[in-house]
């Protein structure tokens, strides 16, 4: 626009320039005219000659002015076509500098997507990790406990044996107890008076504390 408004400025001298020097031809051939005048009888027909002479200067003057003003157009025409172009381009650039930015944003957008995505899957594989290793706790909680249950079986199982040593071990002294105490009894009275099994709340009495069976 500055360098149209330039253009025009140039162009509205050449005017004044224009207008300027017809002036001055103007005022030349007032001039000149006035001097014909005076010597219209000696030079009518120089008179003649130069009013041709003017018709040609003219024709051209307004042939160049013509030449001007279609070169001076074509000019305007070039230079707006020009800016029209100029415009075209900065627009196009524009547009291309917009989709960058709209291309950029998604781009940002799916590596945030993609982020977030990221953390959710580690999130899901540490809650997954967790539970897993909780279930191994209680697997192996289970594990003890079973084996803590089987050690307790064990150890019921070796009193119980125990036990039953015991009272065997009991349940024989006894018997060796009576067979000393009567070498002599018939097979009758030893049957009768062998002493029964001794009972759970008895078995660790000495056997000097059980009774002697009457003689005979």
């Amino acid at each position: 626009l500055q360098y149209l408004a330039s253009r025009r400025v140039e162009w509205y001298d050449r005017l004044d320039r224009k207008e300027e020097e017809e002036e001055e031809e103007e005022e030349e051939e007032e001039e000149e005219e006035e001097e014909e005048e005076e010597e219209e009888e000696e030079e009518e027909e120089e008179e003649e000659e130069e009013e041709e002479e003017e018709e040609e200067v003219e024709e051209e003057e307004e042939e160049e002015e013509e030449e001007e003003e279609e070169e001076e157009e074509e000019e305007e025409e070039e230079e707006e076509e020009e800016v029209e172009e100029e415009e075209e381009e900065e627009e196009e650039e524009e547009e291309e500098e917009e989709e960058e930015e709209e291309e950029e944003e998604e781009e940002e957008e799916e590596e945030e997507e993609e982020e977030e995505e990221e953390e959710v899957d580690e999130e899901e594989e540490e809650e997954v990790e967790e539970e897993e290793e909780e279930e191994e706790e209680e697997e192996e909680e289970e594990e003890e406990e079973e084996e803590e249950e089987e050690e307790e079986e064990e150890e019921e199982e070796e009193e119980e044996e125990e036990e039953e040593e015991e009272e065997e071990e009991e349940e024989e002294g006894m018997e060796g107890y009576a067979r000393a105490a009567a070498p002599a009894w018939p097979a009758g009275a030893r049957a009768a008076c062998t002493p029964s099994p001794t009972p759970h709340h008895l078995k660790r009495h000495s056997p000097a504390a059980a009774p002697a069976c009457p003689a005979g």
